[in-house]
């Protein structure tokens, strides 16, 4: 059973700041979990892993995040989306 999160985040920061606070996320969740990642476009950053597959946009005004959790990781679906909720709102405060 597969469990997708969605959320989004609305920011004022600047698009380079955006992107660089994506990237301090991503490493933030490599951390924890055996991810890897990278900048498909200027605006399309591309999660996959063990249990995950993921796109995360970069929007005018914020972030939006599509990620697939499957096996094991779907139980912790909710703990998952808290922390990235957390974590995108911290890094993409201005």
């Amino acid at each position: 059973m597969a469990t997708t999160i969605e959320l989004s985040q609305q920011t004022t920061l600047p698009t380079n700041k955006v992107r660089s606070a994506v990237s301090d996320v991503f490493d933030e969740l490599k951390t924890k979990y055996t991810l890897t990642g990278s900048w498909e476009s200027d605006s399309l950053f591309i999660i996959s892993g063990e249990g995950f597959v993921g796109r995360l946009e970069v929007l005018q005004d914020g972030v939006s995040l599509s990620l697939s959790l499957s096996g094991m990781l779907s139980l912790f679906s909710g703990m998952i989306e808290s922390q990235l909720k957390d974590t995108l709102a911290d890094k993409l405060s201005g």
